[in-house]
């Protein structure tokens, strides 16, 4: 099975699926990636951790209001979550001439891509995992039954590949995705991060080192 992250309203059918490769962490790594939170730190690198879940782009662009004149990269570890609130984060990004980052051995999939690709510059480090995979189109328990999932699934896609091709970002990346089973990962290699222009450059700096 999937671990399934709802999209938007009460009442919508799009969800993404969280891998399984995800899901099925040792409980003490889960919990640090599903406590979602945004942390100031020194070198105007505003840390963006954890699920997508509805309202986060709310919160980042409170953060941002905030703080923006010193931030300077977005640094993400994120699994992915709601499209809708991903895309929102990526082009405000954009707008503000942020960079982002993923760390050395930290991860963005699902949706988490959509907030990278709004770098102006976008560094991974080394063994920073990036990956996509197909937007899932299931029944909730509060969803009126339809027949237009589909179209909302297809809408949601086309959404996607206009945000890429925005950004300049190859569209080849969301062939990668919609090729790639829902409750699978298709993650990107070094060379091919660069071919595709998702990666721009080397990280700036080595992530903090964590506390003993």
């Amino acid at each position: 099975g999937v671990a399934l992250i709802a999209l938007g309203r009460d009442d919508e059918t799009l969800v993404l699926a969280e891998p399984c490769h995800v899901r099925d962490r040792q409980p003490r790594e889960r919990a640090v990636m599903q406590l979602a939170g945004l942390e100031l730190r020194g070198g105007g690198r505003l840390y963006a951790t954890g699920t997508i879940t509805p309202g986060s782009a709310r919160a980042f662009t409170e953060e941002v209001e905030r703080h923006g004149e010193y931030i300077r990269t977005v640094v993400l570890n994120s699994p992915g979550g709601s499209v809708a609130d991903a895309l929102a984060m990526g082009r405000l990004i954009r707008a503000r001439k942020f960079a982002t980052e993923i760390e050395a051995g930290k991860y963005c999939a699902s949706s988490c891509p959509l907030v990278f690709a709004g770098g102006i510059e976008r560094r991974a480090g080394e063994r920073a995992v990036i990956g996509v995979h197909q937007i899932a189109a299931v029944r909730t328990a509060s969803a009126a039954r339809s027949g237009d999932d589909m179209s909302r699934a297809q809408n949601i896609s086309a959404r996607c590949q206009r945000h890429l091709a925005d950004m300049g970002i190859d569209l080849k990346v969301w062939v990668h995705a919609m090729e790639t089973p829902h409750d699978q990962l298709f993650t990107f290699k070094p060379d091919e991060l660069k071919s595709l222009n998702l990666v721009t450059s080397a990280p700036e700096s080595r992530p903090e080192k964590p506390r003993t």
